[in-house]
């Protein structure tokens, strides 16, 4: 997934070339199960999960990727500096 989403990048976020461009760089690889909206998605997850994990729907809602560190960082964050917005 890292390599795909390197290859989107140089494609500047063109699916469909980064699709071409991935087949040509790596031609040992299968590409007939990547589709195009297969590097969208790596792309978005890696945006808003901050992760390449897939996480799991619950009700069609996505789990939550919260810990206790990432709360305790946040409060943390909030009692420094209590102008911080949400």
């Amino acid at each position: 997934m890292t390599t795909m989403h390197f290859v989107y990048g140089i494609a500047l976020g063109n699916a469909r070339r980064a699709r071409r461009m991935y087949g040509d760089r790596f031609p040992q690889r299968p590409l007939p199960n990547i589709q195009v909206q297969t590097f969208i998605n790596i792309h978005a997850r890696l945006c808003e999960a901050c992760s390449f994990k897939r996480y799991t729907h619950v009700a069609g809602r996505p789990t939550s990727v919260r810990t206790i560190q990432i709360e305790e960082a946040v409060l943390n964050k909030i009692e420094e500096d209590p102008t911080t917005s949400v």
